[in-house]
Formats: C-alpha cells, sequence, structure tokens
C-alpha cells in the first residue's frame, strides 16, 4: 500500500469481507497469512524476509516507478502470483514497461465512463469555477513570474479562501476540501470552517496519526452532512468514503493521476447518493498576454476530463476584496 491510512483501512476492510482478524497483521515480524503494509516499511528489509510469500498485491500500481517499489518486487523471485492494482496510468510507455516487468502485461478491464454509464460508479458531474482576481494582483504577480510567488499568493489569498469556505458549507451531504499545504492553507480553512460552520468539521494531514485518519474515515462514511478538509497527500488516493458527494480541489495541479485519483474519492456509489460533483477551483491572474501557471494547469486538467469522456461546466466568478460578484 503507499499510505499508512490505506494500510489501517485495508486490514480493516479485510476482516468485514469475512477474514479472520488473527490471519492479517500489519506487524513485520509477526506470523500471519496475510500482511498488509507500507512500501516505505519494506522496502530495506532482506530477501529472504520476502521467500515466504506466494501472492503479493500492489495497490495503486502506478506509483511503482520508483526505485525502491521495484528493490522490493525483484526480492520476490520466488512469488510466482503477482497482481498490480489502479484505475490510473499517467500514459507513458517507460511507465508501462516498469509495471509490465514487475506485474506482467497489463488489462484494461474498462474504464471510468463506463463503469459511471453502468451504474457501477455515482454520475458525476465537474464544475470547472475560474476565479478572477483583481487587476492589482495580476500586474503584481507578472512581474514575479514564478509558480512559487503565485501559490503563495493563492495560499494566503483571503477573497479566495472566503470563496472556498463559503463554498464548502453552501453544499449539501458530505464534502471533502483538498488542499495541499497544511500550515499556510490546510490549517488556517479548518479553523474558519470550524469557527464559522455547525456541521461536523474534521481535519487529515500527514500529522495525524493513522488510526484516527481511520476513525474519520469510518465515522464520515456514517454521516450525511460534514466536512473533511484534507491534504492530497493522505486522501487524494485509495481512501474509501462511499457517502462523500462533493470534492473540492482547493489546489489542484495538471498531474493525470493526481486528479483522477483525487475524483475517485467521489465515485464510489452509497444508498440514497444519487451523483456526486467535483469543483474544480482555477484561478484567473493573467496580465496582457501573459497566462498564469495555474491557468496552464487548467488547460491540462480540461484537456484530461476530455480523454475520460467527463462533462464538465465552466463558471467565471469574480474576486473582490469585500465579496464575490459572479
Amino acid at each position: 500500500m503507499p499510505t499508512i491510512n490505506l494500510v489501517t483501512q485495508m486490514a480493516t476492510n479485510l476482516v468485514e469481507y469475512g477474514w479472520d482478524a488473527r490471519d492479517i497483521t500489519t506487524e513485520r515480524n509477526a506470523l500471519a497469512q496475510v500482511h498488509v503494509h507500507t512500501w516505505q516499511a519494506l522496502q530495506n528489509l532482506p530477501e529472504s524476509w520476502f521467500s515466504g510469500f506466494d501472492v503479493v498485491v500492489g495497490d495503486e500500481a502506478h506509483g511503482f516507478k520508483a526505485n525502491e517499489l521495484k528493490g522490493i518486487m525483484e526480492r520476490m523471485k520466488s512469488t510466482e502470483h503477482r497482481f498490480g492494482l489502479t484505475g490510473t496510468l499517467d500514459g507513458t510507455a517507460t511507465h508501462q514497461m516498469v509495471l509490465e516487468g514487475l506485474f506482467g502485461p497489463i488489462i484494461r478491464s474498462t474504464t471510468t465512463r463506463e463503469l459511471i454509464r453502468r451504474g457501477t460508479l455515482a454520475q458525476l458531474e465537474v464544475k470547472v469555477i475560474v476565479l478572477g482576481h483583481s487587476d492589482e494582483d495580476r500586474k503584481a504577480l507578472a512581474k514575479s513570474k514564478t509558480y512559487a510567488s503565485e501559490v503563495s499568493f493563492l495560499t494566503s489569498c483571503e477573497p479566495r479562501n472566503r470563496f472556498l469556505r463559503n463554498l464548502a458549507t453552501s453544499l449539501d451531504g458530505n464534502t471533502i476540501l483538498l488542499f495541499h499545504f497544511v500550515e499556510r492553507h490546510g490549517k488556517p480553512l479548518h479553523a474558519e470552517l470550524k469557527r464559522m460552520n455547525g456541521r461536523p468539521v474534521y481535519f487529515v494531514s500527514g500529522e495525524v496519526e493513522a488510526e484516527v485518519r481511520e476513525e474519520i474515515r469510518r465515522i464520515v462514511d456514517r454521516e450525511t452532512d460534514a466536512l473533511i478538509v484534507a491534504s492530497d497527500g493522505t486522501f487524494a488516493q485509495g481512501v474509501d468514503i462511499p457517502s462523500l458527494r462533493n470534492i473540492i480541489l482547493a489546489a489542484p495541479g495538471k498531474g493525470r493521476i493526481r486528479l483522477l485519483q483525487s475524483i475517485g474519492r467521489v465515485l464510489r456509489q452509497h444508498d440514497g447518493k444519487d451523483g456526486c460533483t467535483v469543483f474544480d477551483i482555477a484561478d484567473d491572474l493573467s496580465w496582457r498576454k501573459r497566462q498564469n501557471h495555474t491557468l496552464r494547469h487548467l488547460n491540462e486538467r480540461v484537456r484530461i476530463y476530455n480523454q475520460e469522456g467527463f462533462k464538465y461546466t465552466t463558471y467565471r466568478v469574480a474576486l473582490r476584496q469585500r465579496g464575490i460578484i459572479s
């Protein structure tokens, strides 16, 4: 597994599926029929540790490009049955060659679009919201030209953060807001949402213990109107909360895998859930003929939506220092 919270989630799921809990372990030195670990926990173990396994399942197999992951698979020389599972590949020939070398031929059994059509996944609506900033801010950012300065401005931009908070609190149903920077973005958003909102609000980042993350996941799946403010490094990939109805991408980039994994969090079916909505937040800080970095990233995401056959609608919202006008 790629993350510790997915290890905890999988061990819990296996028991729910009917396994005896005594046959499952997350401890490297324990004796059990099934071991569930992060690749980080295994990367420095000797080849002898891997020799007793008949089957290996690599979850989120698109991550098996790293040398550490390849090293683990190469040490499992006597493991005949190898399964790599993922819903997202990056589309490059190099990536495909690496995965085929570790697991065998790639079999694409279906697509997200087909699963939505069949009703296996929830109906998806993507709302692209392009936030327009003042000429003063556009001009100032045009002088710096760097991606880092643009992101620093956006995470601290109070009109933008106010919009995110208002959007999150206006949505019905369980909602997750994904951020990237913990201290300067995630924590302030969470604190303000806790202050202004009467509904349950939870915070998840790498600082939160895996057992607590798992408890939050299970609690929210029993809720009907909760908010999760989570880092994209912890909750964008693999986390299973079928009751989620909305996801706000507060800091989306241009990576195909991260985008599709994030969208996957809301696609699971759930009783009474008739659909799900992705709010893709973009920012127009263009000045004269220069298009800003994050707006160019939106162009990449739109290209992915078109490739995947996802329907999307674009909305433009002008931000002002004392409110929002559309």
